[in-house]
């Protein structure tokens, strides 16, 4: 087959991001210098405390995956057992496992069909005295009504979390970054998203209650040198992880503009056909 030579370039979406590959690689000499791998170390301390500069936000938690963030989010709330919570018909099966882990029911609601979003509109329709929380889903760097659903959650006495797996350098309309919504939100840095750390995880919350039963159950629920508080597993982030996530927040906001060019670009070239 013969390439046309005078057709634009591909757009290439969901390729993973590599961003200053020298900077990461001498990152790498520096663990493997100091020998500390893992374990809550300093380039994870200073992932979380660079993602709330950059967020404007309380706490951040970086763990090993989103899908362990999200069933952490979820216990973190000491939600009833067995409640009730609505989540969209439209995403990822990780946000209804989550759920399921918990001991907690998944309720599937409509999403608008032109966002594919929740609103209250969808939320009311599925609510019941059984609901304990709403766990929406910001797509694609699209957020909710999330002031709307923050008044529905308030009326009505119970929890509202997100799932933001896609959406890390995303705001809402009144211009606040995703990550300071809800009671707590979880984002993806797995490898196919703008932000990634080949695989891992971060948890936001602006909640000091919240954040304290976090951290201690992503390391097996230890709080001293010989005390186990609650319970916990292993859902550290490693220090190479940490690293390279840290090198892609440096260039967040060119990773940015280059996710909002493309779907301009895609968009021109279909209204030629």
């Amino acid at each position: 087959m013969q390439l046309n030579e005078s057709a634009p370039p591909r757009l290439v979406v969901g390729k993973p991001n590599i961003m200053d590959r020298e900077g990461f690689l001498r990152d790498v000499d520096e663990i493997l210098d100091t020998r500390i791998f893992t374990n809550l170390g300093p380039f994870a301390a200073k992932l979380e405390a660079t993602v709330c500069s950059y967020l404007n936000v309380k706490h951040a938690f970086a763990v090993s995956n989103a899908s362990v963030g999200l069933a952490m989010m979820l216990r973190a709330l000491e939600l009833r057992a067995g409640g009730e919570v609505i989540l969209p018909a439209y995403t990822f099966i990780a946000t209804a496992h989550a759920v399921i882990e918990c001991g907690l029911k998944p309720i599937f609601c409509d999403c608008d069909p032109e966002s594919h979003l929740i609103g209250v509109k969808e939320v009311s329709a599925c609510f019941s005295p059984n609901t304990v929380a709403v766990l929406a889903v910001n797509l694609w760097g699209l957020a909710c009504d999330v002031e709307g659903l923050r008044s529905f959650a308030e009326e009505n006495h119970i929890s509202l979390l997100y799932d933001s797996a896609h959406s890390f350098g995303a705001r809402a309309p009144c211009g606040t970054f995703l990550g300071n919504f809800g009671e707590a939100e979880v984002f993806s840095m797995h490898a196919t998203k703008l932000f990634n750390s080949f695989e891992g995880g971060l948890i936001t919350t602006n909640s000091d209650l919240i954040a304290k039963r976090l951290a201690p159950m992503r390391n097996f629920g230890i709080t001293g040198q010989d005390q186990v508080s609650c319970w916990g597993s292993n859902y550290k982030l490693s220090e190479v992880h940490a690293a390279f996530a840290l090198r892609q927040l440096c260039n967040i906001e060119k990773l940015v503009d280059l996710y909002k060019e493309n779907p301009r670009r895609m968009h021109a070239r279909v209204c030629v056909l």
